[in-house]
């Protein structure tokens, strides 16, 4: 695995949720994102988490939940 996030749960017969966090605005590595993007697969069971204290939804996250401004 390339890329190692914040945290991760998991039922190894189940699903896998991976944790990644930033804890300033603007933080976001694109390159640490695309090898972090690798490991989701729900159709595996396999999801990222991505949190982040900007306030508007960042490019690089592509298609993802944000909270409605």
């Amino acid at each position: 695995m390339d890329s190692i996030p914040d945290g991760e749960l998991s039922c190894e017969c189940n699903y896998h949720i991976y944790i990644e966090s930033k804890i300033v605005p603007n933080a976001i590595n694109t390159k640490q994102l695309t090898e972090h993007k690798k490991l989701s697969n729900p159709a595996m069971g396999n999801y990222l988490i991505y949190l982040t204290p900007d306030t508007k939804k960042p490019d690089a996250l592509g298609f993802v939940e944000w909270p409605p401004q």
